[in-house]
């Protein structure tokens, strides 16, 4: 069985909004109710949502249908995973973990993910992506062999590093 993990903990400077960027509308839904959807119509019903910056109103917005940690300091993607720590204690599955702000994320991408995943027999997947500018994205770094080694975010990144233009989605899947 599948478990998702959503982070939006984030408060969302760059959008200079009092409201929390995974509550921010398109379409008449919240940012982090369009991933929800996608997640749920990917077929993974258990779900952990990851709240910081105004936690109460995210909760109230999402709903109780999904259960909630709460990461207090916001030191990172890896920090938000080891709040999960209890709520993933006992689970022996796959962990698919998502950001709360990406409201374009598809079922269908999702489902492919997650196949690839256990076609390879991973430990971990993770979604990536080319772009003929990855200005700000951090990159996906491989060995001679293809196989990734890192990911390094575009400010620590070297003069040949940020010529690598295949960048991280936030999407993984971990076993």
């Amino acid at each position: 069985m599948t478990k998702a993990v959503i982070l939006a903990a984030g408060k969302g400077v760059r959008m200079k909004s009092e409201q929390p960027k995974v509550l921010q509308d398109i379409l008449g839904a919240p940012i982090l109710s369009h991933v929800l959807t996608s997640v749920r119509e990917a077929g993974i019903s258990d779900i952990i949502v990851v709240v910081g910056f105004e936690a109460d109103r995210v909760r109230e917005e999402i709903g109780s249908d999904v259960t909630y940690v709460e990461q207090r300091e916001r030191l990172g993607t890896g920090h938000a995973l080891l709040c999960c720590k209890k709520a993933l204690a006992g689970h022996d599955g796959e962990v698919l973990v998502l950001t709360g702000d990406a409201p374009l994320v598809r079922a269908e991408t999702i489902r492919d993910l997650l196949e690839l995943h256990r076609k390879k027999g991973a430990q971990a997947t993770l979604l990536s992506a080319e772009l003929e500018d990855p200005t700000g994205y951090g990159r996906v770094l491989r060995n001679e062999s293809g196989e990734m080694t890192r990911i390094v975010e575009h400010l620590d990144a070297s003069e040949e590093e940020r010529r690598v233009q295949e960048v991280n989605s936030a999407e993984y899947v971990f076993d």
